[in-house]
């Protein structure tokens, strides 16, 4: 039985940070050492088959640095343990220390439209410097995020919004949390 809450076998890619315990790596597909984790977490991306698929996070944090994680595949899920501290210690967390944002949804100003990308179980802590938490599309308004589905998310520190919705069409959230932003929490702006 795998101490993953979610079954490995219903993920497509399973990551493991820094973390987390020995008896768990069999079951990782990925493992991240804490020295700029948003590579390890893109190749996990890459490995989605062409419909996208599930990227499964261990609990423990994961070190972004000053790199931000931009996703621009459709179907892809990005799913964590748990969205907070949990009775262990911390849960699914990423920590970013950049100045721009530290989670995107096709966030950048080239490529294609993505749709059904999630995000569940996450907390993404930023240190006060960083723009957004979390961005779905981009402020170009060149590339639009079709639909997101955010569950059970949290966001914390981060300087003008914990959350930047700019040109998405569907955004489902549930659960969200925003805290310690010094602008806005949630910020909407239809391009």
């Amino acid at each position: 039985m795998s101490p993953l809450r979610v079954t490995p076998r219903s993920a497509t890619a399973v990551v493991g940070s820094k973390d987390v315990q020995r008896d768990v790596w069999r079951y990782l597909d990925f493992l991240c050492d804490g020295n700029n984790d948003v590579d390890k977490i893109l190749d996990a991306v890459a490995k989605l088959p062409a419909a996208g698929g599930t990227v499964l996070f261990s609990d423990g944090p994961f070190v972004f640095g000053t790199q931000s994680l931009d996703i621009q595949r459709t179907g892809v899920d990005l799913v964590g343990q748990t969205a907070g501290y949990n009775a262990s210690g911390i849960g699914t967390t990423f920590e970013y220390t950049g100045t721009s944002y530290a989670l995107g949804l096709n966030a950048k100003t080239a490529g294609a439209a993505t749709t059904r990308c999630g995000v569940r179980n996450i907390r993404i802590n930023g240190d006060d410097t960083g723009a957004y938490g979390l961005q779905i599309g981009n402020s170009a308004g060149s590339v639009k995020s079709a639909q997101a589905d955010i569950q059970n998310v949290t966001l914390s520190n981060f300087a003008t919004a914990g959350l930047y919705c700019v040109s998405a069409q569907i955004c489902d959230f549930w659960n969200l949390w925003v805290d310690g932003c010094t602008g806005d929490g949630i910020l909407f702006d239809a391009v």
